[in-house]
């Protein structure tokens, strides 16, 4: 995409205009509107409240009406063990992963269930690492964001954290499904996400 080469250039400004008539022809253009907030994201001369904005018309222009939101009542089992999702791209040979991989391994296993939503293509010897640290796994290439939300909704997932933001290969859409009743992003993108379903921003 020619502006992902302006990116490489250095040329945010010029990248942003791209991608914003980009989504003037087509406002449901995801891809487009993705490459267009990270690209806002890099940009550290940006106005912050400019940069919220921008985010919060992804949520408007592309989150799934609020009747095909998952429902969630009741506080359950306080002493039950603890289901945790992640959904990712990067469980690869991918930096996210060079973080990760230590949160995986020190879960305390007797307390949190951990659930590996994995939108990755080509596994490698990372993957193949993280899968086995991870007490469930589901490759999610191929599947569509309903048929995702379902599955982790049918996974009885507690809390469940998006490690991509608006990054490459994301499924940030699966979380305007609202399938678990607590959901956080962490560690992949550098803001927040914009999403009115994302309850949590997990920073450092």
């Amino acid at each position: 995409m020619y502006g992902v080469i302006l990116r490489k250039q250095s040329h945010y400004e010029e990248e942003i205009t791209h991608y914003q008539e980009a989504l003037r022809l087509n406002p449901k253009f995801v891809d487009a509107h993705n490459n267009l907030l990270f690209a806002i994201s890099y940009h550290v001369l940006r106005n912050p409240t400019e940069t919220l904005k921008a985010h919060q018309e992804w949520d408007k222009q592309l989150s799934v009406p609020e009747k095909n939101r998952y429902q969630h009542t009741g506080q359950g089992d306080v002493n039950k063990r603890l289901r945790i999702g992640y959904v990712s791209p990067d469980f690869c040979n991918h930096s996210v992963s060079f973080f990760f991989a230590p949160i995986l391994a020190h879960h305390d296993h007797d307390k949190v269930g951990t659930f590996c939503y994995a939108e990755v293509a080509q596994p490698d010897e990372v993957t193949a690492r993280l899968q086995s640290l991870a007490d469930h796994w589901c490759f999610t290439v191929g599947m569509s964001d309903a048929q995702v939300a379902q599955r982790i909704h049918d996974d009885q997932i507690d809390i469940l954290i998006d490690l991509a933001g608006h990054t490459r290969d994301n499924r940030i859409v699966i979380f305007t499904y609202k399938p678990a009743p607590i959901q956080a992003t962490y560690l992949g993108y550098f803001t927040g996400t914009g999403l009115d379903m994302m309850d949590y921003w997990i920073s450092d």
